[in-house]
């Protein structure tokens, strides 16, 4: 065994004494920094890579109603030239979200004037009319229409399970708004309130230069999607909605061309059948 150990401590001393090892030894923290370096910057090339592909997919999830509001008024508020809206309401969002529809609401307005946005050419409302309007809540709130000026019948619906309790709330936040009475007791209440909304954007749209109103009345076909076709129908905004117990939309942009042909196919075909009101 000490035989061994003194041959060992030999090679060891020759080892070290190399010139090869020395520089070896010199250069291996080097090596190492260096590929630490290169994963990091592999990871960050990666990392872009996958961005410019996300950038460069034609179709994203933008998010559920009424939390996509805002993006969606981003998108209208850098609108530079056109803007086609079709939803039920002109004042989208105005329950679920009142503040989130204030900006909304602004940001349409500010399209129509000449001097916030004096390159802005045109801005098309596709929405129902009053009594379709009317119709459509009813549907949505699964209510019996005999019984909309009855007080315990509006009361009843706010009692009761977690989602009635969450309803509640909205209530009393679209309660607080600048156009609405503090006391709401009906159906009926409410829903003209609602309608004082619906009625300033469309009067404001249809009264602008900029602006052309398409109502869609109770004999014609429903909207199947809600879309904000935005320039010379570069890209959209593509509200999905289900109807039932727990209604549910979820909305997507998007800038494939089938979907962009089907919109702006929509748009022509209701205009076409519709005058300027």
């Amino acid at each position: 065994m000490p035989g061994k150990n003194y041959k060992l401590e030999e090679k060891l001393d020759r080892l070290e004494n190399n010139s090869y090892y020395r520089i070896f030894k010199l250069i291996l923290p080097i090596l190492a920094v260096g590929g630490l370096v290169f994963a990091v910057y592999d990871n960050y090339q990666s990392n872009q890579q996958s961005e410019n592909i996300l950038e460069r997919i034609s179709t994203k999830y933008i998010g559920n109603f009424p939390t996509q509001i805002p993006e969606i008024t981003n998108r209208i508020n850098s609108c530079s030239k056109k803007l086609v809206i079709a939803t039920d309401h002109p004042a989208y969002g105005c329950f679920s979200s009142p503040d989130e529809f204030e900006a909304y609401k602004l940001a349409i307005f500010s399209k129509l004037s000449k001097s916030i946005s004096p390159g802005f050419e045109s801005l098309t409302l596709i929405v129902y009319d009053k009594e379709r309007r009317r119709k459509e809540l009813i549907k949505q709130f699964d209510l019996d229409p005999s019984k909309l000026s009855d007080t315990l019948y509006f009361n009843d619906y706010l009692k009761g399970n977690k989602l009635k309790a969450e309803w509640k709330e909205k209530l009393e936040a679209f309660k607080t708004t600048e156009n609405a009475i503090k006391e709401i007791k009906t159906w009926n209440d409410l829903f003209r309130e609602i309608e004082k909304l619906n009625e300033e954007i469309s009067k404001k749209v249809q009264n602008s230069q900029r602006g052309e109103v398409c109502n869609i009345n109770i004999d014609d076909e429903p909207l199947p999607v809600y879309y904000w076709l935005f320039e010379s129908n570069d890209y959209a905004l593509v509200s999905f909605r289900s109807y039932g117990k727990l209604t549910k939309e979820a909305t997507i942009s998007t800038s494939h061309p089938p979907m962009i042909e089907y919109v702006n196919g929509m748009s022509n075909d209701i205009k076409n059948s519709k005058t300027k009101n």
